[in-house]
């Protein structure tokens, strides 16, 4: 861990002991894989949820009831 870590400071340069220290374009790339994961995570819920129009409500409960007990099984 950084000295810096000791005082709340940040060294000039950026945290020595941070993953992006040695690689700051990484940081931007990284940011992006978040965003398109993200985007594509949404699609994908989104086309379950639409799959068949007529039960949409349903459909969406269920959505949250399964949310519900992945949240309980894995303690997020």
């Amino acid at each position: 861990m950084s000295d810096y870590s000791r005082f709340n400071k940040l060294a000039k340069c950026g945290a020595a002991d941070s993953k992006y220290f040695s690689d700051p374009e990484q940081f931007e790339k990284d940011i992006e894989r978040h965003k398109l994961e993200s985007k594509l995570y949404r699609e994908r819920i989104k086309v379950l949820l639409l799959e068949n129009p007529n039960k949409l409500k349903e459909n969406y409960h269920v959505f949250i009831e399964v949310l519900t007990d992945a949240k309980k099984e894995f303690n997020l």
